[in-house]
């Protein structure tokens, strides 16, 4: 999935973050408004930093941890919250299994094995199946209603400013285009971008996020599609 965004962390206080969400591709047309959005930010650094995922970014960054990494990782393995943490991404995600080498070869062998082993984890209907990093694996279906509800719960308040730096390069005329940017192309700089901030109801969901992070994601914002 390519990248939507690039977010950067600029700052903390207590249980309040701020930041700006720069839009980076074409699919993106604004900065999603919904505390679920928020929830998304807080999980996606959390799980990068404990898996070592941040890495050479895009044309527009690197990915920017404000720990070293050994560090972050081990802030990430021993958040109080990660229990909470790895729920959460179940109903954002999925149950997500790796499978062994007994079990790969056995789901090799067609659907009815692929059924069997989700049936073993308890993982039904099965959302996916496939290979990520060379493992291969099965995935459930993620429950997008229950996590917004989730996010609501947790984040007490989300505000994103106002749009800046409409329209993005994609929108310009060739003409236009090269009078901007000439033969350099597009700079993070020019590009739309809105500042946000968001407030959770204990620090602790927060106590890994600092100034100084920035990343690419594609992570999305589903509200207002579950607002009854």
């Amino acid at each position: 999935m390519s990248d939507l965004y690039r977010i950067s962390i600029d700052g903390k206080t207590g249980s309040t973050v701020r930041g700006r969400v720069h839009i980076i591709h074409p699919d993106a047309e604004e900065v999603p408004e919904g505390e679920d959005f928020a929830l998304r930010m807080i999980l996606e650094v959390w799980d990068r930093a404990r898996k070592g995922h941040f890495f050479v970014g895009n044309a527009y960054g690197d990915d920017h941890m404000h720990l070293d990494l050994a560090q972050a990782q081990a802030l990430a393995e021993g958040a109080e919250f990660r229990e909470e943490f790895e729920r959460l991404q179940v109903l954002d995600e999925g149950l997500h299994v790796v499978l062994t080498e007994e079990e790969n070869a056995a789901a090799g062998l067609g659907d009815d094995a692929v059924v069997a082993l989700g049936e073993k984890y308890g993982i039904a209907p099965l959302r996916a199946w496939g290979s990520q990093e060379g493992r291969h694996y099965i995935q459930g279906r993620r429950d997008g209603r229950a996590f917004y509800s989730e996010a609501c719960r947790i984040v007490t308040d989300y505000e994103v400013g106002e749009m800046c730096g409409w329209p993005p390069h994609w929108e310009l005329s060739e003409e236009e285009y090269k009078r901007r940017f000439g033969r350099r192309g597009p700079k993070l700089a020019d590009l739309p971008y809105a500042e946000f901030t968001f407030t959770v109801k204990d620090a602790r969901y927060v106590e890994h996020l600092e100034g100084g992070i920035h990343f690419a994601s594609a992570i999305f914002g589903e509200w207002p599609w579950f607002e009854d």
